[in-house]
């Protein structure tokens, strides 16, 4: 290692989890179901090339989405009153989506439904799209990451 090679590895807006997780979410997305924003959302998320640039809007997408997405999976089992508790991993969040789809973890417990990978997804790219849109508009470069960070 050398202070080059730790500035270029600081300075790398590349997402590893990204690159791991969208493969997998992308397909799932239910495109006829989605508003023209959305519509769009998904058309500049799919192209994304993974970087968190500045100028991103893909990025502020991307994250917000799989935030949400995180919380769909662990929430209903990993909040409990008066016990604080962490979810899993995002690696392990990774891990699930990619080889486990039927999983039970995708169930939220909490309603009579049994909900799926697909349904998490799909409520997660929503809220991603509505939040990012009740706080800055329609979709332009207002949803820029440097903007949304």
């Amino acid at each position: 290692a050398t202070a080059d090679s730790i500035r270029l590895m600081q300075t790398d807006a590349y997402s590893i989890y990204a690159q791991n997780i969208l493969p997998y979410i992308l397909p799932l997305v239910d495109q006829p179901g989605l508003n023209a924003t959305q519509k769009e959302a998904f058309r500049i998320t799919s192209g994304w090339n993974k970087y968190y640039g500045a100028q991103s809007v893909a990025a502020s997408i991307f994250d917000l989405w799989t935030k949400r997405l995180m919380f769909n999976i662990w929430n209903d089992e990993f909040t409990v009153d008066a016990v604080p508790m962490r979810f899993p991993s995002r690696d392990r969040t990774v891990q699930l989506i990619q080889k486990e789809p039927n999983s039970k973890w995708f169930d939220n417990v909490n309603t009579p439904a049994k909900e799926t990978l697909n349904d998490a997804v799909n409520e997660a790219f929503k809220y991603a799209c509505d939040s990012l849109e009740r706080k800055y508009g329609a979709i332009s470069m207002e949803w820029a990451w440097a903007n949304v960070k």
